[in-house]
């Protein structure tokens, strides 16, 4: 009866130390250590947003984000403005606005309010090859550089 304790416990141990290794192969998966961005990786950039959740801009006006220097500036309908951080691939931002209500392009106040939502409460974010992408519950903002003046 012993012996069959014994083989219990050693078989839970084996259990127990391969499911923490497939644990760990899968979240270095999830989360490579090499993709993480930092606020310096965003300073003197500018991007245009060109979709909110696959569906591209309105037409008829650039929506401009620029990073500098810790600070984060935003050109839609209204100028949104304040510092930045990104910490654990979240970026988070304090953030400032003029308040105008502007109708068109149709949807660009549904732009706005994911830019300032995004950066105010934290979105997940990634850089790669020149694009910008943020990401909240199930939601994506899509930004690509642009060269500045």
């Amino acid at each position: 009866m012993n012996k069959k304790l014994v083989f219990g416990v050693i078989a839970l141990i084996a259990i127990i130390i391969v499911g923490a290794i497939i644990y760990g192969y899968a979240m270095r998966e999830i989360a490579p250590a090499d993709t993480a961005v930092a606020a310096d990786d965003l300073n003197g950039k500018a991007f245009i947003i060109t979709s909110l959740d696959g569906i591209p801009t309105p037409v008829g006006q650039e929506y401009i984000v620029e990073f500098a220097n810790g600070a984060v500036s935003a050109r839609i309908c209204n100028s949104l403005f304040g510092d930045f951080n990104i910490a654990n691939n979240i970026i988070r931002a304090t953030l400032a606005s003029t308040l105008m209500f502007c109708e068109e392009p149709a949807g660009m106040m549904d732009i706005e309010f994911a830019v300032s939502t995004f950066l105010q409460e934290g979105a997940a974010i990634d850089l790669s090859n020149g694009t910008l992408t943020l990401s909240k519950d199930d939601r994506d903002l899509v930004l690509t550089e642009v060269q500045t003046q």
